[in-house]
């Protein structure tokens, strides 16, 4: 009997590998289009007509930010914990100086669209959006010039990997370069003309990753002299970001792919909406955005390659069958942490914060079964199987 236990925990243990992004409500129905890092707890989510939404307590909890903006708003990024801006839709840029809790619309001086928004420090920055639009400015955006168009198509995202080259990216797999902070502009030859969506710079290898139209994945040097392509997915891309436990790169689209490297395997999701952006916070925790106010979010940096703990943690589950009730026994899981318990089918059933104690008493009403118990704090992850009955 106790093989037979033993070989379906295995089975178990399997399919929880893959079901490692989990749907949390943030309480709207809007197109979540961008989020960015804002500090080492928080997140901002920003979307259509105007939708602004903290993530607070590492993607735990959320606050809906009340503003005049009803645009769409499509890009979002931070200088500082306290400095970040947002883009949008006929010319909209908004600024926030306190961690996003408040925004104010700047004057942009354009009314195209902007798609992409990057800042260099707390005076550079630049805009992108449709046709060729290219917006610069050098005192934190009380001014923003607009720069002649070299293009007509639509310019996607903008980003710097040094203090004076930035890159954009748009339609007809385009690649502008920029080697003096964004003041002037060269277009560069990469081969292919579906549409690039965004992008990833590798600044320890001097590489630059990015995504698109028809599972397009074009890979290049920082020069941008040198290319690679391939399509990873039939599925338009939009999003691109680092993990970094495993140094995986994840990739999300259309039709909730999820997919991520080095062979671009597909991450497992029971959601069918369009994912638009990710991000990760740190080393394991993510969070994805997309159509219909989706919001998806992983602790275990998106998919386990195995069970085992991101650091050595000596935990202790009694007892083991259990019914209603059972004790976690601990001195090193650290101040606080998080109890999480998955179904057979992937499904989180569970979910409670703990301060740290000796032993933590969890209380449940989950059916007999066989389950994945995870928990998780700072530093430390633990997983094990349970048996209800």
């Amino acid at each position: 009997m106790k093989n037979k236990i033993f070989i379906v925990t295995l089975c178990f243990l399997s399919l929880c590998v893959q079901a490692q992004w989990n749907k949390i409500n943030v309480n709207t129905t809007k197109s979540l289009n961008s989020i960015a890092q804002i500090d080492a707890n928080n997140l901002m989510v920003v979307g259509d007509t105007g939708t602004l939404i903290k993530l607070t307590n590492k993607g735990q909890s959320f606050s809906t930010i009340t503003s005049s903006i009803t645009k769409n708003l499509n890009d979002v990024c931070f200088v500082s914990s306290s400095i970040g801006y947002a883009v949008g839709n006929s010319g909209t840029i908004i600024k926030t100086i306190n961690g996003g809790s408040t925004w104010n619309p700047q004057t942009s001086n354009t009314s195209s669209d902007l798609n992409g928004v990057k800042f260099l420090d707390a005076n550079n920055g630049l805009a992108v959006g449709s046709n060729g639009t290219i917006l610069r400015t050098q005192n934190g955006g009380s001014t923003w010039t607009v720069i002649s168009p070299i293009t007509i198509y639509i310019l996607n995202k903008v980003t710097y990997i040094s203090s004076t080259v930035a890159i954009a990216c748009g339609g007809n797999g385009l690649l502008l370069k920029s080697t003096n902070g964004g003041k002037n502009w060269t277009i560069k030859s990469t081969g292919t003309t579906k549409v690039i969506s965004n992008m990833y710079y590798y600044p320890e290898e001097q590489k630059l990753m990015a995504v698109g139209n028809k599972g397009l994945l074009l890979t290049c040097d920082s020069a941008l002299t040198t290319f690679s392509k391939d399509s990873i997915s039939s599925q338009w891309l939009f999003g691109i970001a680092k993990e970094g436990y495993t140094d995986s790169i994840f990739v999300v689209g259309k039709n909730a792919n999820i997919l991520y490297s080095p062979n671009w395997a597909k991450a497992n999701t029971t959601e069918t909406a369009d994912l638009h952006s990710v991000a990760f916070i740190n080393d394991t925790m993510g969070i994805i955005v997309g159509a219909n106010g989706l919001v998806l979010r992983t602790i275990t940096g998106g998919v386990w390659n195995e069970i085992s703990d991101i650091n050595s943690v000596s935990v202790q589950v009694y007892p083991n069958p259990s019914s209603d009730q059972f004790n976690i026994e601990s001195t090193t899981l650290g101040s606080n942490f998080q109890v999480m318990i998955y179904s057979v089918n992937g499904s989180l059933v569970f979910q409670q914060n703990c301060v740290s104690a000796s032993i933590t008493t969890i209380h449940h009403n989950l059916s007999d079964g066989l389950y994945l118990l995870q928990i998780i704090s700072d530093t430390s992850l633990y997983s094990q199987s349970i048996l209800i009955q």
